[in-house]
């Protein structure tokens, strides 16, 4: 069997690609998929339609354009709604096994849950871009993890919200340090970046998966 481009293993039941092909199709069935999320400004390849529908697989699609330009902050707005709808479903074991689909954008978010060093995750998505063909954010991907900010909303049973700026963890009492993130700019490779702040909302505790617990 044929392993697809860029696959590897995120976590337990948690796995990611960079592009479908139809050498790779017996590898995928073996892994016994229960949920594909693709990251695409387009509609699902055929291709992938159609292995969905043969292994019932659910296939949640999350339509984006490519990043354009730092200056136009209500397009990247919403490139980062996408980003944390795509990671709420991510975070819920009920859709497990998923599989990412073209998108190293979403692998950096959850190696920043997991708590990984920002080299490590960088080298990561560098070595994700520069494989076969998959959906990028266009605009420096790299700078953006590097300057994105996950807050997680409060939910029964677990603590309160953090935040990860630098890769360093906050907690709520430290959480005004942050605040403001959002409105402030970050002179960084000649350009004026806006720090955005991905907001991700949990599941209920029981269907969160144990890796979000041990980042918790």
């Amino acid at each position: 069997m044929e392993v697809p481009n860029a696959f590897a293993t995120i976590e337990q039941y948690l796995y990611r690609i960079s592009s479908f092909d139809a050498y790779s199709l017996p590898f995928l069935r073996s892994l016994d998929l229960k949920t594909l999320v693709v990251l695409d400004s387009g509609t699902p390849a055929p291709l992938v339609r159609s292995f969905a529908d043969e292994n019932h697989i659910e296939v949640v699609h999350f339509g984006t354009e490519p990043w354009r330009s730092p200056s136009k902050i209500e397009h990247q707005q919403n490139h980062w709604m996408i980003l944390s709808e795509a990671m709420k479903y991510i975070l819920d074991v009920r859709n497990y096994p998923l599989l990412i689909l073209g998108s190293n954008i979403l692998t950096g978010l959850v190696r920043k849950i997991q708590n990984y060093t920002l080299s490590a995750i960088l080298a990561e998505y560098n070595s994700i871009s520069s494989i076969g063909t998959h959906v990028n954010m266009n605009y420096d991907g790299s700078i953006f993890l590097e300057l994105v900010r996950l807050r997680y909303d409060k939910v029964e049973n677990l603590p309160q919200a953090v935040e990860l700026e630098n890769d360093r963890l906050y907690n709520t009492d430290e959480k005004t340090q942050c605040e403001s993130a959002n409105n402030k700019k970050l002179a960084k490779h000649d350009l004026e970046v806006y720090i955005p702040v991905v907001v991700l909302e949990l599941p209920e505790p029981q269907f969160v998966p144990s890796w979000v617990n041990r980042f918790s």
